[in-house]
């Protein structure tokens, strides 16, 4: 479960929060939000992962405790006993054959809180995917701690196994400046209109601007794996 009053209070050598970060929690303060939920909404790439995030943070869920097997392809034979291993098909990344997803079964923000058998088994699941899949090369991302400094949408360690299928340029944001965060908050404030209309029964469409459908058009739709 996550701990929803954790986000509001900050280290003093972070940085403090973006003016747009402030507008957006202001803009869901129904809601009572933190900081940490305000930033992953910030790293979400469409609406209806936009709408999950804001689904679990109200029931209090974490959304790879455990990952939802109906949203996720959960590979049980490399899977062990503790760690998890799925296909990435919520928000992945263009060009390649499999972005795989790895994070331990209990609750861990830190990768200094892991045990030592969590420690081992990380590597064994990564190894075991590699066989399964034939990968002769990939990369392998770890994001760990606040999603304000790995750019990821989920406080959970979690590691991203990704395997190019060379059709195209694959990147990752690693970290995000003031200037990203600007620039997403336009699509935010349209997305929390969209779930407030889904909320009361309407279509998500419904008031929204043209304006306002042609800067979310791009990503209006889940998309699918490359």
């Amino acid at each position: 479960m996550l701990d929803q009053q954790s986000g509001l209070s900050r280290p003093s050598q972070q940085r403090p929060p973006y003016q747009c970060t402030l507008q957006m929690m202001s803009i869901l303060k129904g809601l009572n939000p933190t900081l940490e939920l305000v930033g992953r909404l910030f790293n979400t790439g469409n609406f209806d992962y936009y709408q999950k995030q804001v689904l679990d943070f109200l029931a209090g869920k974490c959304a790879f405790c455990p990952p939802d097997p109906t949203d996720n392809v959960i590979f049980d034979d490399i899977s062990n006993a503790t760690w998890m291993a799925w296909e990435n098909i919520v928000a992945p990344r263009p060009f390649q054959d499999h972005q795989l997803l790895f994070a331990p079964r209990r609750h861990v923000v830190d990768l200094r809180d892991l045990t030592q058998e969590e420690r081992l088994d990380m590597f064994k699941i990564n190894f075991a995917a590699q066989d399964k899949f034939g990968f002769t090369g990939y990369s392998l991302v770890i994001r760990c701690g606040d999603p304000d400094y790995h750019a990821g949408s989920v406080r959970h360690i979690h590691a991203n196994m990704m395997h190019p299928d060379g059709t195209g340029k694959v990147e990752v944001t690693l970290g995000k400046s003031k200037f990203d965060f600007e620039k997403k908050l336009p699509t935010l404030l349209i997305w929390e209109k969209m779930r407030l209309n889904l909320a009361s029964g309407h279509h998500r469409h419904d008031g929204l601007t043209l304006e306002e459908l042609e800067v979310i058009k791009p990503k209006d739709k889940k998309p699918k794996v490359a």
